[in-house]
Parts: structure tokens; sequence; C-alpha cells
């Protein structure tokens, strides 16, 4: 089972590093028009959306955004002796991981802060901490990572009303403070919404200066924290650093998406919104859409990934994050749709086959007999080399019948790349017992001819697994 599981590690990283990473971008299309969002019903709550007045000004696209200053600042900490506690020797090490390792400081900082923030303390423990913590946000000098890292964690002890006090600006220590308040790892209180994991927006979707604290948020904002996000979600951002609050308060609103009509609204009205104002944040909204848990929210991202008008941006990485989600009853047909269109892109078909490889054991043998269909006819069609090897790959690792043997025999048979033979050699010793005689057949026949050493290995251990 180990080794399984490390297989299809190496699968899925191969066929991200292959095909997914063509897709990061913005997303903004030039000269696109704002497209009308579906009407979505959903059920009434006592909740009530913050008014919010939105700018009819043309925003700059996300490329055009400007970082105000591109290096952090230098500062110098200034100790002092009556803050010594074990908060303080933190700061010391958070303050030694932004010098020696600033690209990776967010990792490395959660780190540091989780012990914290999951520890049971007694009452009494717990307010000497928050002491210790104010004092030194109040008395020293921070940077803003150390101090956003400061503020998380008093926000995530349920400080909320002294940590807004300490947020004068958005920039990047409003950020880290936003995380804490509803990350899932306070003991201030129960996870109540639906959990976002960050880190798997963030590792998933790289770019440059995008960083945050990668805690798990899984709060339902109350209502002020509520109205703060909603009227940042809205913004229009006109600098790299509004555009980053922007999408941390998206990602932050996300964890209502299914509680309430409000949070809906936003994330529907933003998925269909070409402008480059919708552009902006359509990575964190089509991340927020694709983990919701109610039908109403899962129906809209069919919705986008069928209309036309919305253009590419975002899709791929719907279908990719969708893949890993329980299934509606049309939701296996939208995702795998790019394979059967010949008008589809080579992105959008990557993200087709990266969705039914990580539909993995999910499926149900149903739904494998149409998976199975829709990979070898793609395969039977497609002249990409790097698409070709993403659909031997998954293939190989994929359950199937009479079709997918079929389709790796003749791989093995006649593919120049050995890489290709090397896959198909793979799936043919994982093949049901019905085909195992036939399987071990094409295997010995194909040793004679082959000379690359990898390939006969995985001929060797097809042979052996079908012992």
């Amino acid at each position: 089972m180990k080794q399984r599981s490390l297989l299809w590690a190496v699968v899925l990283g191969v066929l991200v590093i292959m095909g997914l990473t063509k897709v990061v971008g913005l997303f903004d299309e030039p000269g696109a028009q704002v497209t009308p969002r579906p009407v979505v019903a959903v059920a009434a709550t006592e909740w009530q959306p913050p008014h919010v007045t939105t700018s009819v000004l043309e925003p700059p696209s996300p490329q055009e955004l400007t970082v105000l200053n591109h290096e952090l600042p230098t500062v110098t900490t200034e100790l002092f002796p009556e803050v010594g506690g074990r908060l303080a020797a933190v700061v010391r090490r958070l303050e030694e991981l932004e010098a020696r390792r600033p690209l990776d400081y967010h990792h490395g900082a959660v780190v540091e802060l989780q012990p914290l923030l999951s520890m049971e303390q007694t009452e009494q423990e717990r307010s000497l901490g928050v002491e210790e913590a104010f004092k030194i946000l109040d008395e020293w000098a921070l940077s803003p990572r150390v101090r956003g890292s400061m503020l998380a964690l008093v926000g995530g002890w349920g400080q909320q009303a002294e940590v807004l006090t300490r947020c004068t600006s958005q920039g990047e220590a409003w950020r880290s403070a936003m995380i804490g308040l509803l990350c899932t790892d306070s003991s201030a209180g129960d996870p109540s919404g639906l959990t976002l994991e960050l880190s798997e927006f963030l590792d998933k979707v790289p770019r440059a200066d995008v960083a945050f604290l990668p805690l798990d948020l899984g709060r339902i904002p109350d209502e002020t924290l509520h109205a703060l996000l909603f009227d940042t979600g809205s913004r229009l951002a006109d600098d790299l650093d509004g555009w980053h609050s922007r999408n941390l308060a998206i990602l932050a609103l996300g964890t209502s998406v299914d509680e309430r009509p409000a949070t809906l609204d936003l994330m529907t009205r933003l998925l269909f919104d070409n402008s480059p104002w919708g552009g902006q944040v359509r990575l964190p909204v089509c991340f927020v859409m694709t983990q919701a848990r109610s039908d109403e929210a899962r129906e809209v991202v069919l919705e986008f990934l069928e209309d036309t008008q919305t253009g590419e941006g975002g899709k791929a990485w719907v279908r990719w994050w969708l893949g890993a989600r329980p299934v509606l009853p049309r939701e296996l047909q939208v995702l795998a749709a790019p394979l059967q269109e010949v008008s589809a892109s080579q992105t959008e078909k990557f993200a087709a086959v990266g969705s039914l490889l990580r539909r993995g054991a999910m499926t149900t043998p149903q739904e494998g007999v149409l998976i199975e269909g829709w990979l070898v006819d793609a395969l039977d069609q497609e002249s990409d080399e790097f698409l070709r090897s993403a659909l031997i790959m998954t293939l190989a690792e994929s359950a199937g019948g009479a079709e997918r043997f079929r389709a790796l025999e003749q791989v093995l048979q006649t593919a120049p790349k050995a890489g290709h033979r090397r896959w198909a050699a793979k799936g043919l010793g994982k093949v049901h017992e019905l085909f195992s005689n036939q399987a071990r057949a094409a295997l010995l026949a194909a040793e004679p001819g082959e000379s690359d050493p990898q390939v006969l290995a995985a001929l060797q251990e097809a042979l052996l697994s079908l012992q």
C-alpha cells in the first residue's frame, strides 16, 4: 500500500509539472465584457449582507499592479528587559527566519506558531501569553511580517477586538491577523464553517510575492469581521498589496459560502465577471467555490465550467480542485468534457485528465467505465506528446477492462518513447484477472525487442505482479 501511495504521488506530481503549471496566470482577457451572472436560489437566513458601494472606475489588470515598496524594511528590534518570556524567544526566532529565508518565511512561521495555537493552556497561562504578546506588539519595533505573525497568534487565541484595533491599515500584518482570527487551530472556539486549506491554494497556485501564513481557515466570521472582509473583497485594487488583501478577504469569506447567501452571491458575481476587477480575484474565488459543500454552490461551479463567455481563466484549476471532491450527478461529465471537444485547448485537456486521475478510488464501477472510455478515446486521437504522456500515466494507474488493456498493449508495442512504454508495462501489470493471461503474453512478447533498461525493469516488475 505504501508503494502504491508513493507511485500515485509521483504520477500526480509529474502530471502537475507537465500540464497544470502551464495554467498559472492572472486570467484577464483584453476587451472582455462582464457576463451576467446566473440566478442562484438560496434559502433565506437572518443574515443581512453589509451595504457595499463598488466603484464604477475601470480598474487596472492584475498584471499592471505594482508593489509600492519592493524591498522589505530593515528593522532592528529593540528588546525590552521586562519582556523576556516565551513569546519574546519566538519573536527572535521569527526575525532570524525572516533574515535568513525571507521567501520561505510564512511556512517557517507557521512551524513556530502552530504549537502555541494548538496547545492546551490554563486560563492563567493564556492570560499571561496575551499580556506578553500585546506588550511586544505595542512596544517593539517589528517588521510587518513578524508583527503579522504575532497578530495571527493573538487572533487565534480569540482576542478579536484587540487585534482589530492594532490593524491600522491593510497590508502584510493585516492579512496575517485575518488568518489568525479565522484559523481552525484556535482553542478560542470550534470550527463551525467550511475548512479551507490555504496551503492547498498557495502550493498549487505559486506566484511571486503571494504569501500568506498557511493556516487552515475554518471559523465563520462574526458580523463585524464579515463586514470588514466583505468590504475588502468588493473593492477595486490599484496596487499589488491591495490585490493580496483582496485575495485574502475572498479566501477568508469562503468559510461562510455554504452558510450565507450574501457570500455566495458575491462569489457568484465575481466568478462570472470577466472584467479586470473580477479577474483580480478569479483564482481565490475558484478555490472557494470548488471547496464548497452546498449543492447551490456546486451548481454555480458547473455552470461556470460550461459557460463559454467566461473564457478559460480559472477553469483548469477548477477541474483540478474538483477532482478530489465528491461528485454531483452530472459533475464527472462536465469535468471530462474537454477530452471530448475538438476545440478544447491543451490546458483544458490537461486539467480534465488531472481531475480524472485525482478521482482515483472514489469512482464507482459505473464511473470507472465512463472514465476508461474517455481516456482511451482521447489517447487514440491525441497527438501532443505531453498530453499523451498524461493520458498513458492516468490509464496505467486507473482501473479498467478490455479498452484499457487494448490501449496499453498498443502503447507497449508501438510507442517510440521509452517513458510511454514503461508506463504501459506498469499498467499491464495491474489488470483485472480476466486479462492476466493476455497481459502476461503481451509483456513477454515485448521483452526480447526492448533495449531500454528502465522499460525492461518495468516489464520484469509487471510480470512478477501477475504471478
